[in-house]
């Protein structure tokens, strides 16, 4: 065959290789390790096997936090109390590290004595942070049942904010999403990740409340919804020793599930390494086991309700010694009113969870949900109309003007109470990036 006949084969034409081969490369490679983690779930069969799998994904866990943040908690002050609706609420300044600084609230029964059970709400991506309408709520759903709840900003929210230039009053980052990545691609050049601080930030929280006065250090619970029910997640890897109960909520799903929605993560949801490991979503619940634990969900999320369902069934077949344990976790779906965009606990879901947590702490709530209108009571504000710069240098803070939100009314989501599982949940519109966050982790 000659020059001529060889070209018009078309041999020497260049031909295109599929652009998503390396995305599904990816895909293909985290398949693997999650059914290797199914294995290694599946051979479960005894507390000492139980333990030393917990174990493995606190470690795997830690590990992928990187360099942890230096230095120690080193106390917190209250900076205001009022009274609101039968409930006392003090304004906080924690410091979680030298010069590092993490706002917070507590809210407690007026007038109640003793010890009482304590429950940490860590907060979902509001620019708000706890300062969130239907935050505001939850807190006080939850305190009205006779606890002391302590309600947390995230890094990058509420009176978090940390990048301002002098003289201006608007931040050049925005909070949430936008500040948690950009403080978390600084750390990432440190050798040190955002997640970290979060988890640090936490911990911090959940040791202040053991050691207040007024609560019981061996009745300590989290919840939390979107970016809190990653933050709880994280709490129930990283120190479940510290914690009786959790209510993570519209996070839990499974890895697969999630996969095939292609939806991008900010970077303190994405745990590098665990994918290796073989981690799915069931591992949190393993970490937890055999405490109580309420998944919440809804039909329409980020985070698919069938992955939900799948996570909640482990162990399928449960060896003896965790017989029993599914009798102390429950899940309460409901139909999300707002589809995507109903990312914050509704007040069925903050009703659902008052219900649960007594049963498990030794309280018999009171009848009626008195938290779930809020009348004027004024918010709390723990800089004092002051916002803090915490992130972008240990050291550094800054004050700026707080801008209060309104106390409106939520009208409470419609839906049904039936947990089912749907078909699989493909977001629309969903980033298709060539390298998912999910397939990465």
């Amino acid at each position: 065959m000659n020059i001529a006949d060889i070209s018009k084969t078309g041999a020497g034409r260049i031909v295109q290789v599929n652009p998503a081969q390396l995305e599904c490369y990816i895909d293909n490679l985290t398949r693997e390790n999650m059914r290797r983690g199914d294995r290694a779930r599946a051979e479960i069969a005894s507390p000492e096997a139980l333990a030393a799998h917990r174990e493995k994904v606190r470690a795997s866990f830690l590990r992928s936090l990187g360099a942890m943040p230096s230095g120690s908690f080193a106390g917190a002050r209250v900076t205001g109390r009022f009274e609101t609706g039968g409930l006392v609420c003090e304004n906080l300044l924690l410091e979680t590290l030298p010069g590092f600084f993490a706002t917070a609230n507590v809210y407690k029964p007026a007038g109640r004595g003793g010890r009482l059970p304590a429950v940490l709400m860590v907060c979902g991506h509001s620019p708000e942070g706890r300062m969130n309408l239907v935050y505001q709520r939850v807190q006080r759903i939850i305190a009205s049942a006779g606890f002391v709840v302590m309600g947390l900003d995230p890094i990058g929210q509420g009176e978090r904010i940390s990048y301002y230039e002098k003289g201006s009053e608007e931040p050049l980052i925005e909070p949430c999403t936008r500040e948690h990545d950009y403080a978390g691609l600084q750390c990432l050049l440190t050798g040190m990740t955002v997640t970290g601080f979060f988890v640090h930030d936490g911990i911090c929280a959940l040791d202040y409340l053991a050691s207040r006065g007024d609560v019981d250090a061996a009745r300590i619970g989290v919840t939390g919804s979107s970016g809190g029910g990653t933050q709880t997640s994280m709490l129930m890897m990283a120190a479940p020793e510290k914690i009786a109960a959790a209510a993570p909520a519209t996070f839990l799903s499974d890895r697969e599930a999630i996969l095939d929605t292609r939806q991008a993560q900010d970077l303190e949801q994405i745990w590098p390494g665990m994918a290796a490991d073989g981690f799915d979503h069931a591992d949190v619940l393993a970490c937890m086991a055999p405490k109580p634990v309420l998944l919440l969900c809804v039909d329409s999320d980020f985070f698919p309700l069938e992955g939900a369902h799948r996570t909640w069934l482990w162990p399928k077949r449960p060896p003896a010694f965790l017989q029993g344990t599914s009798a102390r976790r429950a899940v309460s779906s409901r139909r999300s009113r707002f589809g995507l965009k109903a990312k914050n606990f509704s007040p069925r879901a903050a009703a659902s969870l008052r219900r649960w947590v007594p049963n498990w702490f030794t309280i018999s709530p009171p009848n009626g949900l008195n938290g779930l209108k809020t009348k004027n009571g004024g918010f709390p504000s723990t800089a004092g109309a002051k916002k803090r710069r915490t992130l972008s240098a240990q050291g550094l803070r800054h004050t700026g003007r707080t801008r209060f939100i309104s106390n409106a009314t939520i009208t409470k989501a419609k839906g049904s109470g039936v947990f089912t599982t749907s078909p699989q949940n493909i977001t629309p519109g969903a980033s298709r990036r060539a390298l998912s966050a999910t397939a990465c982790i």
